[in-house]
């Protein structure tokens, strides 16, 4: 992680990995929808890819964006404990 900031009703979580943006949003997809979160927002523009998602437990939103050399990609989690 690149970033943690616990407002004490949630957390976001700043993370950089080496995989491109479509395979992130993959992977980010098939894990929440198998851990039992509904994609609630599936929003793709050019500047990036947002997912909210809804669990019995809170809310996650999820903002994937590519750097503009495609040599990493940014993701910012945000977790409201409900």
């Amino acid at each position: 992680p690149r970033m943690v900031i616990n407002t004490g009703e949630g957390t976001q979580i700043s993370l950089e990995v080496a995989e491109t943006a479509s395979e992130v949003v993959s992977w980010y997809r098939n894990e929440l929808e198998a851990n039992g979160f509904e994609i609630t927002t599936d929003m793709v523009s050019p500047m990036g890819t947002v997912l909210a998602c809804e669990h019995d437990e809170g809310s996650l939103a999820a903002i994937i964006v590519e750097d503009s050399d495609e040599s990493k990609t940014m993701i910012t989690l945000t977790w409201d404990g409900g």
